[in-house]
């Protein structure tokens, strides 16, 4: 790719293969396209703000670049770059909601715990499945689980919050339906598949969210949101045993839903939060 760099006024040209520069200042047919300046001239030339290098396709917004900054006007200049440096004009905007974004992860990783760690006792004490087609209707579980992966990774590409929104409200109906719509063998295969799809989806939207609410920080929102992923993996399961033990089976799937509805309330205040921010 070609080059311009532009010192105050003169244009001279570098290319990939190497430069082949007019001015004695330039040392000439340097291997690797390295232009070298004289010390003295390129401090110089630094001093007055007057360095652009760009595509040649595009000399002439350096140009009027270098003639803002000659003219005292630096935050026009910054504009003119930051049009060179994305072209396109689509830069990535951040997306608030941090805070929401592990609250959102806690409650729906809780929920789904506090219900799924007992899910062979559910599927054959309430839904009267046969303990011998519970390991095949649990891989059944975990290939829905992939599909939904894939299914929220398109729709978080488009709109991050109202993907777990929709993953939210379909984890508390498949919960809150259960005892009732899964008291069957059919039913309750139905509402496991549809479990693992929903839940598929919670991974991949959560991580969207993270690169699109912390585009600064993103290993560190990453590393906060996996402790809070296995967290809300130990209490969920600790809150369903409980529950289990304390008051019936299919409380803990009325547990889940409970803890599943919040999220919804966390997103959409991210969402307002957002929009007031913008």
């Amino acid at each position: 790719m070609a080059l311009c760099v532009q010192l105050g006024g003169a244009d001279r040209e570098l290319s990939d293969g190497g430069a082949d520069v007019a001015d004695a200042q330039h040392v000439r047919d340097v291997p690797g396209g390295v232009d070298r300046l004289p010390q003295a001239g390129l401090e110089g030339a630094v001093g007055r703000q007057q360095v652009v290098v760009q595509p040649l396709s595009r000399r002439s917004e350096a140009d009027v670049a270098a003639g803002a900054l000659e003219q005292g006007r630096p935050d026009a200049a910054f504009h003119l770059a930051d049009g060179l440096a994305d072209p396109t004009g689509r830069q990535t905007q951040a997306v608030g909601g941090a805070a929401e974004m592990q609250l959102a992860t806690f409650l729906l990783v809780s929920g789904h715990f506090a219900a799924f760690t007992f899910i062979s006792p559910v599927l054959q004490e309430v839904s009267g499945i046969d303990e011998s087609l519970v390991g095949p209707l649990l891989l059944g579980f975990g290939v829905a689980g992939i599909a939904g992966n894939f299914l929220a990774g398109t729709a978080a590409a488009r709109d991050v919050r109202a993907t777990l929104v929709t993953i939210s409200v379909a984890l508390t109906a498949i919960l809150a339906v259960f005892p009732l719509a899964g008291g069957t063998p059919v039913g309750g295969t139905i509402l496991l598949i549809a479990w693992g799809l929903a839940f598929g989806g919670v991974p991949v939207g959560v991580q969207t969210w993270i690169l699109k609410s912390a585009p600064d920080s993103t290993e560190a929102a990453t590393a906060l949101n996996t402790s809070v992923f296995n967290l809300a993996i130990a209490l969920g399961a600790l809150v369903g045993g409980i529950v289990a033990d304390q008051v019936t089976l299919t409380g803990v799937l009325l547990t889940g839903a409970l803890l599943a509805v919040p999220t919804t309330l966390a997103v959409w205040s991210a969402r307002r939060a957002g929009r007031s921010d913008g």
